[in-house]
């Protein structure tokens, strides 16, 4: 059965594996961005952007973040959360230093910026198919930095798609779509490939709007169908912030088929690696 794990970072932390907007025009390589000032830059699309440094993997990490687009254009301290434990969870160490990968493809659901999937593509190597998605509107965002932060010379990249939670078309042309992981080339999805869905800071959603959607049951079925292979597993990082609504979403992907798995506190992370 596959699994979904969420880590809790922050005040009280916990482990358990687990848009719509017109899209903006696609960056052009020669275009990514003018500089303005130091720090602050004008992004192709005409928003103002920071640049933000940033450590993963061990990894020095230099990406753009857009305030206009709120939670979805920051940096947020559970990537770093995320990445450890998914190093962990991915990487089967062999001998003579050889390392294999539990799973083919790796899907990033709510990506932002896309700091984490560089990190991951790094990391895992061209083997792995590593997907970034979010709503439209944040797409051009992870394009700029999948361009800044340059995979070529590793042989890896990373694939930025529009994904709207509770989209499950979408969804399964994500898994059938391009080549490697569970993609089986005929439009069908190959059940004996695994998958891995990573989440960040997924699970804020307050109900402090009644006409806001709820996201938890489209995140839900998401994870229940990008999760695929005897190896796939789910894993969700995020601070506890409303305890009640959090743990709707974990009876949610529950009934969806999925075992989960919580870790807490904040010490029982893993430690990054010297």
């Amino acid at each position: 059965m596959a699994a979904v794990a969420t880590v809790e970072p922050g005040v009280a932390s916990a482990l358990a594996p687990f848009c719509h907007a017109p899209p903006l025009p696609s960056l052009a390589a020669s275009a990514i961005a003018v500089a303005v000032g130091k720090e602050h830059y004008v992004a192709p699309w005409g928003r103002p952007l920071e640049r933000v440094e940033l450590r993963l993997l061990g990894r020095e990490l230099s990406v753009f973040t857009d305030d206009a687009l709120g939670v979805a254009g920051r940096v947020w301290p559970a990537q770093e959360v995320a990445a450890l434990h998914l190093r962990r969870l991915m990487l089967a160490e062999g001998g003579s230093s050889e390392r294999t990968c539990r799973c083919g493809t790796v899907f990033e659901l709510g990506a932002g910026c896309g700091a984490l999937s560089v990190a991951l593509a790094e990391e895992l190597g061209p083997d792995v198919r590593v997907v970034c998605s979010d709503l439209p509107e944040v797409v051009p965002l992870m394009e700029l930095n999948c361009q800044v932060v340059s995979l070529s010379h590793l042989g890896s990249s990373v694939e930025c798609r529009a994904l709207r939670w509770g989209d499950l078309d979408a969804a399964m042309a994500l898994l059938t779509g391009g080549t490697g992981g569970s993609a089986g080339g005929n439009g069908r999805v190959d059940s004996s490939a695994s998958t891995c869905v990573v989440a960040c800071e997924a699970a804020y959603w307050g109900g402090w709007d009644l006409f806001e959607e709820d996201t938890r049951e489209p995140l839900a079925a998401t994870l229940h169908s990008l999760i695929t292979g005897p190896e796939g597993f789910g894993l969700l990082v995020h601070e506890v912030r409303d305890p009640g609504r959090e743990a709707g979403l974990f009876e949610l992907i529950r009934a969806k088929g999925l075992e989960v798995w919580r870790q807490e506190p904040r010490d029982a992370e893993p430690r990054e690696r010297d």
